[in-house]
Order: structure tokens, then sequence, then C-alpha cells
């Protein structure tokens, strides 16, 4: 199952504050995420309309809850609202996590 984090760049950022906020991802927030249990990875990617997106492979939806709880996480992903805006955030699952959580897979049809 994937989580999808989308953050927009703040229009006053200047072009050097860009490899300090690849910098906090890299160093900070990824390795921070991933030590979360029920993470098994993340991974970022830049945007051309200016947003950071990360995927965020989790067993489970309540990975996220404990990341959002997680002290060493939160400390380190506080520094990321000093250039960027949260603009939303979306599950994608695979279909055997679909199976798992909604009890069978719906999204192939049966046929009579």
């Amino acid at each position: 199952m994937m989580y999808v984090v989308r953050n927009r760049y703040k229009e006053s950022l200047k072009p050097a504050d860009f490899p300090k906020v690849n910098k906090l991802i890299d160093e900070g927030i990824i390795p921070a995420m991933e030590k979360v249990q029920g993470v098994r990875s993340v991974r970022a990617f830049n945007g051309l309309s200016g947003e950071v997106i990360l995927l965020v492979e989790i067993d489970e939806l309540a990975a996220i809850d404990r990341a959002l709880v997680d002290e060493e996480y939160g400390r380190i992903a506080a520094g990321m609202f000093d250039y960027m805006v949260r603009v939303g955030g979306e599950v994608w699952y695979d279909r055997g996590s679909w199976a798992k959580c909604y009890g069978r897979d719906t999204t192939t049809q049966e046929r009579p």
C-alpha cells in the first residue's frame, strides 16, 4: 500500500533554499520515517509544478498514524514548514492490500 504526500514549495523560496530542502528530505525525513514501524520505504520526487511528492510504502494505514506521533520524525518533519506547504495526501492500494482492507478485490468484475 502506498501513502502519497504532496508538498508545494513556498513562493518565497530562493534558489539557494532548494538544496537545503533536498538535504532535509534525503538526510532527515526519509531516514526518520523509515524507522517507524510499518513503513517499508520512502521515495521522494520533485515535480515541475513546484511540488515534492513522497511515496511511502506502508504495511497498514496505522503506520502513518505512528509516524505522526513519532517524536523524532515530528521534530525533523517540522523543518519542512520553513520551505513547504502540505497540499494533500492520499492512499494508493495494491490489489492485495485492497482485498485485506475491504474483504475482496472489487477492482475486477466476476462474470456469471
